[in-house]
């Protein structure tokens, strides 16, 4: 019966009431799913006051069993609980995407958009998998060193795979575990 609970609702329907209901609350949203809790910032001065003024009180990711704990993904910057590891993950992006850094990367940046626009003027019907290895190539070299190669590059498909299965992990309401955490200790029978 819980299983089919998700089914009762379409989409369409979600996104109906979600919106309305932004348009009535106003600034901050609460949304509750048994033990999950939702908050929506609705405006860029509630959103600056919470995570500027007091980002040990509010600059925390959701930790959800089937993300974090099942699929290993606990330790990821993405997924990093407020604090000092992700302090330091931030100061870390920080250096290397600010203004200086970012213009320091300007031959890559050259590089990776002329092949693409190369590749849409060859194939535009491939326009969006053009982009994706643009953006693929940029991070690749920037983040890791590396250039990618022309079709398939063996690091970009696994960054691609890695990226698909958080996406499905970590899709809210998706996993029974995710509501009901003591199911993370049952069989899958």
């Amino acid at each position: 019966m819980v299983k089919d609970l998700r089914c009762v609702m379409s989409q369409h329907d979600n996104l109906q009431i979600l919106t309305t209901t932004l348009l009535i609350t106003g600034d901050v949203l609460h949304l509750r799913n048994y033990s999950q809790h939702i908050v929506i910032l609705n405006s860029l001065e509630t959103i600056r006051a919470l995570f500027t003024g007091r980002p040990e009180l509010y600059n925390d990711r959701p930790q959800t069993p089937m993300y974090s704990d099942l699929v290993g993904r606990s330790r990821t910057i993405f997924n990093s609980p407020f604090g000092p590891r992700y302090k330091r993950y931030a100061r870390l992006l920080h250096g290397a995407l600010s203004r200086t850094a970012v213009s320091e990367y300007r031959p890559t940046l050259e590089d990776a958009t002329a092949r693409m626009v190369r590749g849409m003027a060859n194939s535009p019907e491939r326009f969006l998998e053009h982009f994706r290895i643009c953006a693929g190539r940029i991070s690749m070299k920037v983040a890791y060193g590396h250039d990618v190669r022309e079709g398939e590059d063996y690091y970009v498909n696994l960054v691609r795979d890695s990226i698909a299965l958080a996406n499905e992990a970590f899709m809210p309401g998706r996993w029974l575990v995710d509501s009901f955490p003591i199911r993370e200790f049952s069989c899958s029978c």
